[in-house]
């Protein structure tokens, strides 16, 4: 193990970061600049020195470089995230791999990618915004509310095929199949297709589902719907999970609408539907904890200007509300980070990482518009002061607030 010393001065150590690199000078550049911002770093020169060092160190992040001789920055972290899976991984090369990176970031070997030569500053502020969202979620009040669940829900049998066959590039029926082995994903992967976003009318093929509205969308569908599948409901749990799939189906309907609007901003294609699972942590808490939850619930209709989320934090469940424990469960699973940031920080977007902020913002706007809406579904005339947005007109989400209203009075309709 190589060991340079450059401590920082007041000896504050915002978390341990492991750097592996086959050349000795980005070793110890990397360790010089990443110990004067308060991080601990550990070097390796090969993969095999790593994995020695993960034995014995309390690692929070690994950087890897792709081009390494013997074991390859993606094997080494592939092995991270199989041994490893709270330590977050980044991959770092002077080359253009595009194919190999993109396969790494979308399967959940890689957190994020930096290229040769990087800026210093970008990439401290981005490893010390993954090591905040760590420490949230090793908070002891949030860790002893999980460790009361007996069983802590895995990733759904059905996710893993549907994921394991995308990986696989498995033809489009193939994956279409999997998805019609549970009737409750197959009906909302086809409600979202035909929803009016979507642009897409009367169509009962899953196939040209999947293909219209992007695989990306239809990932988050599958893992929301094939989670609850995989949990027991009593009826009144199941109208209230009725309630969250309505609100989420709205938010997700609606966040590219507002989003369009914005001068300037990052294009997600094909959009991602981060709108279903925002929410997800309000699934767990009505599965795991169904008496907070209808406390909460309780609560909020003694306060009826207050959000689920106020409720919370009202009821002193701030650290360990839905985002928390939502956004800890979409980690777990080793989700994309722009999912779990989406419902971490849907309420607090000023915390979101500069690379999501714009989406996280917006989330949390329509979100907001959206409880509004539906706190306010038989006034004539709702108060949208309260929307103001630098970049979309008053005009534009007074019209699109007519149109939530309208969607919600035809669920409602649709559900007596």
């Amino acid at each position: 193990m190589l060991t340079f010393e450059f401590a920082s001065e007041d000896e504050v150590n915002l978390g341990n970061v492991l750097v592996v690199d086959d050349e000795v000078v980005i070793l110890k550049y990397l360790t010089k600049s990443l110990s004067l911002a308060d991080i601990t770093v550990f070097a390796a020169k090969s993969g095999a020195e790593a994995i020695e060092i993960l034995k014995t160190e309390a690692i929070d992040i690994v950087i890897a470089d792709f081009r390494m001789p013997g074991m390859n920055g993606l094997e080494l972290l592939a092995h991270v995230k199989e041994n490893y899976a709270n330590i977050s991984r980044i991959l770092l090369s002077g080359y253009i791999e595009q194919a190999a990176v993109l396969k790494a970031l979308t399967s959940g070997v890689a957190l994020t990618y930096f290229s040769k030569p990087w800026d210093d500053e970008v990439l401290i502020k981005r490893l010390k915004h993954i090591l905040e969202i760590q420490k949230i979620f090793k908070r002891k009040d949030l860790l002893k509310l999980l460790n009361t669940i007996d069983t802590l829900p895995n990733l759904p049998t059905l996710y893993q095929e549907f994921i394991n066959a995308i990986e696989n590039e498995k033809p489009m029926n193939e994956i279409s199949e999997i998805i019609k082995k549970n009737a409750s994903v197959a009906t909302k992967v086809l409600q979202v297709a035909n929803s009016a976003f979507y642009g897409l009318k009367e169509t009962a093929s899953i196939d040209y589902a999947m293909v219209y509205i992007g695989i990306n969308p239809v990932k988050d569908i599958v893992l929301t719907m094939s989670l609850t599948s995989e949990m027991q409901w009593d009826d009144r749990q199941t109208r209230l999970l009725q309630d969250i799939f309505d609100h989420s189906s709205l938010v997700n309907r609606y966040i590219p609408k507002f989003y369009s609007l914005l001068p300037d901003s990052i294009k997600y294609k094909p959009f991602p539907a981060v709108g279903i699972t925002h929410d997800i942590g309000k699934i767990i808490l009505l599965q795991y904890y169904t008496e907070r939850y209808l406390n909460i619930i309780r609560y909020q209709n003694d306060h009826p200007h207050f959000s689920f989320y106020d409720c919370e934090l009202a009821m002193g469940y701030e650290y360990i509300s839905h985002a928390e424990i939502g956004a800890y469960f979409l980690d777990w699973w080793n989700l994309p980070e722009m999912i779990m940031e989406v419902a971490l920080f849907h309420h607090c977007p000023e915390r979101a990482s500069d690379s999501y902020r714009d989406l996280v913002e917006m989330a949390s706007f329509t979100d907001r518009l959206v409880n509004y809406m539906n706190f306010c579904k038989n006034d004539d005339e709702p108060d949208l002061s309260y929307f103001d947005h630098p970049h979309i007109s008053p005009e534009m989400i007074s019209n699109i607030a007519s149109a939530i209203k309208e969607d919600i009075h035809e669920r409602y309709n649709n559900r007596r």
